[in-house]
């Protein structure tokens, strides 16, 4: 899989920073993060139910 380059605020990347675990690096929290989101909207059966 390729990579791709993002810009994101200060604010954001604070936010990511305070969200990653021990051994975690910005694109495992990126995909840790938005696969919980995933999930709970297919459970809920909310309308899109995003792939990610």
């Amino acid at each position: 899989m390729g990579t791709k380059i993002i810009s994101i605020s200060e604010g954001v990347y604070a936010k990511l920073d305070a969200e990653r675990l021990e051994g975690e690096n910005f694109d495992d929290v990126i995909t840790r993060l938005t696969e919980k989101k995933s999930i709970s909207l297919k459970m809920s059966n909310n309308s899109p139910a995003y792939e990610l």
